[in-house]
Order: structure tokens, then C-alpha cells, then sequence
């Protein structure tokens, strides 16, 4: 989630931003500030696969957050509820998050259960990061009857910083018993509180692309996917990052 990342192909293994709890958990070491965050993701040729999602994170030499996320409709929707942590040492940040993740489908009542995910970024130059998070670590039981678990998942990416705020964002994404998906995105500013994305993914093929608009304690971003099966999904995302009251009492006098 997060529409920063869709319109960067979903490329989101070395992100630290307010999405990281429901991306790389990681992240969450990269955040300087308090923040709360909404999204929305519709897709206007399938209603019934609109998602939204809702987190909080709060920093410090171990950086906590919580989120939520729903998709579907009253037939079926799937929600999960998780709650991590991460920190830093060095160059390295890494994260853990506990997830509680319930189905439900009309008539044939629903199944919870708890999954683990983990997740690493390192800063190996001032242009360069690796970054890696695997979902679902445990494999929780979906069904024994039918053999069937919650699938692991596990991307790894790079993310080159070639300066004056153009990021660079590549990464593979592999399911197990599913075929790899390959990600690349691009960031870059075309004005001092305006952000422009690019993004690309395949498996299935997707064209992204999105802007975003950043002030002191506000940010609004905006994400467009075309997908030739399903059309184009749409997702927006607002955070708000409240300053402290000593900040807040001196803006209060500011002229």
C-alpha cells in the first residue's frame, strides 16, 4: 500500500516512509517524525477489489508502528492488523511485524491467523541500497483439509540515489510456488514541494505513475496503475506529520 510506492511499480523493499509498515517493516527506522497516514485504492472496473488502509508509526531508537488494511466487500474481504518495530545500527535498519490476518466470505464464514514478517535495509554507499523483507515467515495453516497455507514471500531490491532527490528503485518479488515479479521505479522533483513517479512492473505487466506534494506537516500523494486485465487503479494517500508543541507554540507567534 502507499501511493508513493504503486506509482513506483510497487517497487517498495528499500523505502522508509509512513507505508513501510505495510511494505518493508524496515523502513520504519528511516522515519524522523511522528506521523499518521490514510489510503485509498480503488479500481473503478472491479469495485469490489477497492482497499483501504490506515497507519501510525512513532520513531525513536526503536521506531514502533501499527496499521490496518481491508480489501473487498461484504461478499468477501480479507483485513489484516499488524503491529511492528524496528531500529538501526550503523548503516543497517531491520524490522519485525506480527500480522493478524482475517478471511471472511459471505456464507462460508471466515479464518484468522497470525503470520510473522522480517525485513532489512543497508546503506552500502551514499548512492546505494539493498534492502530485502520476507512475508509470512511461518506459513500459517489456511486450511489443513485442503493443504493449503498462507504463501512466503520475499522481495529484495536496490535503490540508487543519484542526487538532487532522483531515486531509482529496482526489485524482485518471489512467491512460493508462483512465478518472480520484477519491479522499477523512478522519483524525481519538478518543483520544491512536488514530487513526479515512474513506474513499471511485470507479472503482470503494469504501467504506474503518480505525483506527490509535501509540506512542513502535511504530504498528499497520488498513484495510477494500468493493468490490461483489470484497467486503471487509482490510489491515494494523505499523512499528517504533527509537530511537536514547542514547534507548534512557535509558529503560533510567527507574523
Amino acid at each position: 500500500m502507499g501511493a508513493r510506492g504503486q506509482a513506483m511499480g510497487n517497487a517498495t523493499a528499500c523505502l522508509s516512509d509512513e507505508w513501510s509498515m505495510l511494505n518493508n517493516v524496515a523502513g520504519l527506522a528511516g522515519i524522523k517524525n511522528n506521523v499518521i497516514a490514510v489510503c485509498y485504492d480503488a479500481l473503478p472496473g472491479v469495485p469490489a477489489f477497492s482497499r483501504t488502509a490506515v497507519t501510525a508509526v512513532h520513531p525513536g531508537t526503536i521506531s514502533f508502528g501499527v496499521g490496518m488494511y481491508r480489501f473487498g466487500d461484504a461478499v468477501y474481504h480479507e483485513q489484516i492488523v499488524t503491529a511492528g518495530a524496528a531500529t538501526s545500527w550503523n548503516h543497517t535498519q531491520v524490522g519485525m511485524k506480527l500480522n493478524y490476518i482475517t478471511y471472511a466470505a459471505d456464507g462460508l464464514g471466515s479464518k484468522s491467523v497470525w503470520s510473522l514478517s522480517m525485513g532489512g535495509i543497508t546503506t552500502l554507499t551514499s548512492f546505494l541500497k539493498v534492502g530485502a523483507h520476507i512475508a509470512n515467515i511461518n506459513q500459517p495453516w489456511l486450511s489443513k483439509q485442503l493443504d493449503e497455507r498462507l504463501p512466503t514471500v520475499l522481495s529484495a531490491g536496490l535503490l540508487f540515489n543519484l542526487g538532487r532527490e532522483v531515486v531509482v528503485a529496482v526489485e524482485v518479488e518471489k512467491r512460493i510456488n508462483d512465478m518472480a515479479t520484477g519491479r522499477l521505479g523512478l522519483e524525481f522533483p519538478i518543483h520544491e514541494k512536488f514530487r513526479s513517479r515512474l513506474g513499471y512492473q511485470l507479472n503482470p505487466q503494469a504501467l504506474c505513475g503518480g505525483l506527490g506534494f509535501r509540506l512542513k506537516h502535511f504530504l498528499a500523494d497520488y498513484g495510477i496503475t494500468y493493468v490490461q486485465s483489470l484497467g486503471m487503479r487509482h490510489q491515494l494517500s494523505l499523512a499528517f506529520t504533527p509537530g511537536t508543541k514547542k514547534q507548534n507554540k512557535q509558529q503560533t507567534k510567527a507574523p
